[in-house]
């Protein structure tokens, strides 16, 4: 099943392979300027793969997803020097998995490709994400087609539109490495205000207050688990501590950035992984946020021990035994060098420097325009209205869409006009935003389950309606480019 580990040898700190704080710029510099060669693969892959199975394109796009990661681990992991300490079980094999951490840095996500790449699965990682991230240059756009899933907070949770992505991953025969950080932010021994509310609401209930983590949500753990119950083989339970990170008084600081990592700030990563079949995880989700709760209490135990143990011997690692973990350059180099060399022979030449400056630009506007438009599509095809508050590309496609008065309204008022159920409207006096609605009446809610072909069907009339709304965006283009002249030169 898994290997149990054993004891690790000592090693020299990271530190002392050299001070990165004068290069760590040049591994930032590296790792960003290959975005548009890695976009422009996949794109060409993507057009190739249109009239291709679902399941031949997702292969490849693993594959393609694997290099780029390799070579993100080759500057976080072989380049810094970091300390991979291993404690529990690690399984060989490739596993469908929901993957639970703790989360407290930045550097969280790589974590999760630093435990994959050793089960030969880093091209079948994906994220849950907070919904702000879907507007980052090229990778936002990315991420999702990639399989990752955006997700807002509370009372804005889709449920729906994540069984709906998850469903189509299934049917397509999707590996699912998925990442679910379920404290929903990072967290922050700095900001004690945020640690004690959610140390009230615990308490508040019932449940037992927690240090070193913060609370759990539930909603994207159950209805991940809910809808691939039958598909996954186990859940990940990982803790994650990493070392440094205590000041003079032996207080917990704030763990390190991206930028302080590769600045080679911490020696050792210390991370406790506990495999859980399926079976011994609750369906029902009161059942399951108690679960997920306890398990919580085990991360914060572990710390509790990492962090304030009285006994020096027993701080600064979690119990057991570890192992350290090497990463060999055979996984890693190959793929900086084939990036890299890709990103230099595409610089060299003229045309080559133009096509690598049009990708950053136009891909980074066309990813958000596409990603603004289908939030419209799913909101205007139901004959919802959508607000579209002061951001530049959803204020440029509102513009767009009011040149074509036709298909759309596109009206500007107060914030605040439209508030939700059982909420009193607050108009801020000054701020603007655009309400985009359909001429259409909105479709009456099915009260029978959905089925295979009703999700498909669905996601099908979200991407036509799409493209209807890009469409209306070119026709009022002159709208769309004085707009957005307007934010860049403002």
């Amino acid at each position: 099943m898994g290997r149990r580990v054993v004891a690790a040898e000592p090693r020299p700190p990271a530190g002392a392979l050299g001070d990165g704080r004068g290069s760590w710029g040049v591994s930032a510099a590296v790792l960003l300027g290959s975005a548009p060669t890695y976009v422009l693969a996949w794109g060409a892959w993507r057009l190739l793969s249109a009239f291709l199975p679902a399941r031949l394109y997702q292969a490849v796009d693993d594959r393609l997803y694997c290099v780029y990661q390799s070579m993100v681990l080759f500057f976080f992991e072989n380049y810094t020097g970091v300390q991979i300490l291993l404690y529990g079980d690690l399984p060989k094999n490739k596993e469908n998995i929901i993957y639970l951490a703790n989360h407290q840095s930045t550097v969280d996500w790589i974590i999760a490709d630093i435990l994959a790449v050793r089960q030969n699965a880093l091209g079948h990682v994906r994220y849950v994400l907070k919904d702000g991230l879907k507007w980052l240059p090229l990778y936002g756009c990315y991420f999702s087609q990639h399989g990752g899933i955006y997700v807002k907070r509370s009372a804005k949770f889709n449920e729906k539109e994540m069984r709906s992505k998850l469903q189509s991953y299934m049917n397509a025969g999707t590996p699912m490495y998925l990442v679910i950080f379920p404290e929903g932010t990072r967290y922050n021994p700095e900001l004690t205000k945020v640690i004690s509310a959610s140390q009230t609401f615990a308490a508040q209930e019932g449940f037992a207050v927690l240090k070193h983590v913060l609370t759990p949500r539930i909603k994207a753990t159950h209805v991940a688990f809910d809808s691939m119950k039958n598909y996954l083989d186990a859940i990940y339970d990982v803790t994650v501590a990493f070392e440094g990170t205590v000041d003079d008084k032996g207080q917990r600081k704030e763990a390190p950035s991206m930028a302080e990592f590769l600045c080679k700030e911490c020696p050792k990563i210390h991370i406790h992984i506990d495999r859980i079949d399926k079976k011994d995880v609750p369906e029902e989700q009161a059942y399951m946020r108690r679960w997920l709760h306890e398990r919580f209490e085990i991360k914060d135990k572990l710390l509790i021990e990492f962090y304030d143990s009285l006994d020096p011997e027993r701080r600064n690692k979690f119990p057991g035994e570890s192992v350290n973990s090497k990463l060999s350059l055979k996984k890693t180099l190959p793929s900086l060098l084939i990036l890299s060399g890709l990103t230099a022979g595409m610089l060299m030449t003229e045309a080559g420097r133009k096509l690598y400056v049009r990708t950053w630009i136009y891909g980074t506007l066309i990813g958000c325009l596409w990603r603004a438009a289908r939030c419209l599509a799913r909101d205007t095809r139901r004959g919802e209205e959508c607000l579209l508050r002061q951001r530049p590309f959803l204020h440029a496609l509102g513009a767009g869409l009011a040149g074509c008065g036709r298909r759309f309204a596109v009206v500007a008022r107060q914030e605040g006009h439209l508030p939700r159920a059982g909420e009193t409207a607050s108009v801020r006096p000054g701020r603007m935003c655009l309400v985009v609605m359909s001429p259409r009446g909105a479709t009456p809610p099915s009260t029978s389950p959905p089925h295979k072909s009703c999700v498909s069907g669905t996601k099908s009339r979200d991407w036509v309606f799409s493209l209807k709304i890009i469409k209306s965006v070119l026709c009022g283009r002159t709208a769309f480019v004085d707009l957005l002249c307007f934010y860049v030169t403002t």
